[in-house]
């Protein structure tokens, strides 16, 4: 078997062709089984979408959509309908509208035949909507590539068109400029007509048929206008009789007057129709002339109006494009079942009542037991999974969320329902014996079997017997099955056997209600008996049946599943509690971020702002300092070292300009939510994170790039770069608590612009933040401390610095200035 070529934007033949098999009365190439499209209410899906629909072809190709035959095809469909649905999200749909079935027309033209001008029309509005279509998706072929191979497929046929826009008004009439003649004719036959009413007027009103006359108005006859003679009058009326009322008692003749004028006016007519039909008779050969492509525009038309309808289902529904996997993997997000999600959708808009459920088998599992209480919600289930598998075949979007997977399933088979047949005598057990055994044969690992309350009208024991063979044997042959059961013996198969799965039906004890939620990998309870208790039922009875389930040993097992179930809606509350809270935590996580966001990207261009005033000072500087050496240069009192010495200092100088880069640097990339320790802040007894034990260690030692480190009772050696702190707040606490350090005898090092900033002439909270600011930058930078002027003057920002370094995260210890760093003038930190 060759490999299917790949769907690539453009016309794919293969789609077309078997989209469009209905309209050539040919048959889909596969199609589904009746009894399944029966089970699901597919004809009601169909009606959804056809009501949906714009053209008369698009509705016959609706109501013949079946499965197609395979996977390449489906995922072309889902590609073009995903497009049309990305239009709609932007309320953008395609203009086709106004269309009307022209088939016979053109077949009647292609056989030399002569179309009447209303059948000109609508072939002439069809042409219109097919310019408008081809317009519409060549401007959008960025956003719709595989639409637009189709609808390059449309030819508008421009020389018919204007020629019928011009011949054809509105209505189906052939206009006066139709032809040059066609216009003087009817003008012509206006005259004539405006000539006749004129004459049958004065002999309306003349004194010879004024006794005569049974009443004062003229009517036509044949054609030819008339006047209505008492019939015992006529022969008094020279001209001739056309014919008499219902009563008897009224001729209607034609005087001897009238009949020349009425000659005139008919040969007028004629010549009228004469013009007409040379005209339609013209534009029918156009039409017969162009028959091929107005019958491919028609096929496009319509394979684009199915594409569109199902798109405009898929949004009406919610649904998503799914995708096929290959490793049976089925995972639906939220399914829900389309026909009652259409159902209760509220007119007025607003959330939709329906209640999700995620259907979820892994390829290694082959039957999902699903149990629990009646109107559960079990059957809905298993026919929303049943619609996903069959729209998705089709080529539709499913009633899912995003990211739902699930395989292509060769064939689909069901029973559900009562199969119970009088005039075949069969029971209802013996209906879905013959229903099942009908479709065994052919199942295999491409199938999807869905089972409703499965062998339920004969012996419970005997049933669940046959039951459990029937899904082992289904399990062995690879299918996916479905059940919907109440018998014990089934929901204890997932506890013997890898390949089947459980999921109950949710069911509010205290309400006596189902949530129709589903909960995966448990069993449900039937609930009968508490259910009955809470119903009034007597209690003598409800004993009596408990004494039975214990005496059988199945009491158990309910009670089981009954706690479990209660359990599972408890946790499911709980869930539901913490997902609210943690909402909130993004929420404000979030708005944390973006704060922190705000004021980093503040900072940084008040940083860059200072940055760039220093490489213009510094610019300036050295503008400056290479004009004072050229003029050196020309002095003779300088010596060669001394000059070398200038160029020395000139390069300090610019590798000053180029440190400055340091302070608007991101600090090093660390792994999300951890902290570079910075090694001037390590010291022993503190903690960090160890990246490659992932865990916090104790620091035991520091020796060069290398810290020794103790991770519960291993010792190990790590490299500094490989010290973390767990996150911001973490860094600041070991800060905070660091024991500070005796400030040293010695200057931080050499003062330079790097690490000075100079605060004379601000004010306090001025010079406060620029002070912050520049720590900031020096700490990213790595710089071990700070020079700060602030001058003497009053004392005031001398008081404001001093005041604020102590609760500064950045400065472990600060001094006074000594007498070569600037005195009390300066604070240095470190």
């Amino acid at each position: 078997m060759k490999p299917e070529p790949e769907n690539r934007p453009g016309f794919d033949p293969d789609l077309f062709a078997e989209t469009l098999a209905p309209l050539h009365g040919e048959s889909w190439q596969t199609s589904a089984r009746p009894k399944t499209l029966g089970d699901l209410s597919w004809d009601q899906l169909l009606g959804h979408v056809a009501e949906r629909a714009k053209s008369p072809e698009g509705l016959e190709l609706v109501d013949a959509l079946r499965p197609l035959p395979t996977k390449r095809l489906a995922q072309r469909r889902l590609l073009e309908v995903g497009e049309w649905m990305e239009l709609l999200s932007d309320d953008d749909d395609a203009p086709i509208y106004g269309l009307r079935d022209i088939r016979k027309a053109v077949a009647y033209a292609a056989r030399e035949g002569v179309l009447v001008a209303e059948d000109l029309e609508s072939i002439g509005r069809n042409c219109d909507v097919v310019a408008r279509a081809a317009r519409f998706f060549k401007s959008r072929h960025e956003q719709v590539p595989y639409l637009r191979g189709v609808a390059d497929l449309l030819d508008s046929c421009d020389d018919l068109r204007e020629a019928l826009g011009q011949a054809i008004e509105p209505g189906g009439r052939l206009a006066d400029s139709a032809s040059p003649d066609l216009r003087r004719l009817r003008r012509s036959v206006q005259n004539h007509t405006d000539r006749i009413k004129s004459a049958v007027d004065r002999l309306l009103t003349s004194s010879r048929y004024e006794h005569i006359l049974q009443d004062d108005y003229f009517t036509v006859r044949e054609d030819r206008y008339v006047l209505p003679v008492r019939v015992g009058a006529k022969t008094t009326v020279d001209g001739i009789v056309h014919g008499y009322s219902s009563s008897g008692r009224t001729a209607f003749i034609e005087p001897q007057e009238l009949i020349e004028l009425n000659n005139q006016l008919r040969w007028a007519q004629i010549e009228v129709q004469e013009e007409e039909l040379r005209i339609l008779t013209r534009l029918s050969a156009m039409v017969a002339r162009a028959e091929d492509v107005l019958r491919r525009n028609t096929e496009v038309i319509a394979y684009l109006d199915l594409t569109g309808a199902i798109a405009r289902l898929g949004r009406a529904i919610d649904g998503v494009v799914p995708a096929f996997s290959d490793h049976r993997e089925l995972r639906l997000a939220n399914c829900r079942h389309p026909l009652l999600f259409l159902k209760l959708q509220p007119a007025a808009g607003g959330p939709n009542p329906t209640v999700p459920n995620d259907v979820v088998l892994d390829p290694d599992k082959r039957v999902l037991v699903v149990s629990g209480p009646n109107t559960g919600g079990k059957t809905v289930l298993l026919k929303a999974f049943g619609f996903a598998a069959l729209m998705a075949r089709c080529g539709m979007p499913i009633a899912a969320d995003p990211g739902s997977t699930l395989p292509f399933y060769r064939a689909i088979f069901t029973d559900i329902g009562d199969e119970q047949s009088i005039e075949r005598d069969l029971s209802t057990f013996s209906g879905h014996l013959t229903n099942i055994a009908g479709f065994l044969n052919d199942c295999d690992e491409r199938s999807l079997i869905l089972l409703d309350e499965l062998f339920t009208g004969t012996d419970p024991m005997q049933g669940a017997a046959l039951a459990v063979a029937l899904l082992e044997e289904l399990a062995r042959r690879g299918a996916t099955t479905t059940v919907t059961t109440h018998l014990e013996g089934l929901k204890t198969l997932a506890l013997e056997s890898e390949l089947f799965a459980n999921a109950a039906m949710g069911f509010d004890i205290e309400t006596l209600a189902p949530t129709y939620r589903v909960t995966l990998g448990i069993p449900g309870s039937s609930f009968a008996m508490r259910i009955a208790d809470r119903l009034g039922f007597p209690s003598a009875l409800i004993d009596r049946a408990t004494e039975v389930l214990e005496a059988d040993g199945r009491l158990g097992i309910d009670q089981a599943l009954t706690k479990l179930d209660e359990q599972v809606s408890q946790l499911g509350k709980e869930q539901k509690r913490l997902e609210h809270e943690r909402r909130l935590a993004e929420q404000a996580k979030q708005k944390f971020q973006d704060k922190h966001a705000r004021l980093l990207e503040r900072d940084r261009e008040a940083v860059l702002e200072e940055t760039q005033k220093l490489r213009e000072r510094l610019a300036e500087a050295r503008r400056i300092a290479k004009e004072r050496l050229k003029e050196l240069k020309q002095s003779e009192t300088l010596t060669r070292q001394q000059l070398e010495a200038m160029r020395d200092e000139l390069r300090d100088a610019d590798a000053e300009v180029d440190s400055v880069r340091g302070r608007v640097e991101p600090p090093p990339t660390a792994p999300e939510g951890l902290v570079q320790v910075n090694p001037i802040d390590l010291a022993p007894g503190m903690v960090i994170y160890a990246a490659p034990f992932k865990r916090n260690a104790d620091v035991l030692e520091i020796q060069g790039n290398e810290i020794h480190i103790q991770v519960g009772p291993l010792k190990a050696t790590l490299p500094i770069t490989d010290a973390y702190h767990p996150n911001e707040q973490a860094r600041r606490r070991q800060r905070s608590s660091a024991p500070s350090p005796i400030a040293p005898e010695v200057s931080v090092t050499v003062q330079s612009d790097r690490n000075t900033v100079d605060l004379r002439g601000l004010r306090a909270d001025e010079a406060i933040e620029k002070l912050d600011l520049f720590l900031d930058t020096s700490y990213l930078a790595r710089v071990p401390g700070i020079y700060i002027i602030h001058g003497h003057g009053t004392g005031a920002l001398k008081r404001a610095v001093r005041g604020f370094l102590p609760d500064s995260s950045y400065v472990r210890e600060f001094r006074p200035g000594e007498r070569g760093e600037g005195g009390d003038g300066v604070t240095v930190a470190y």
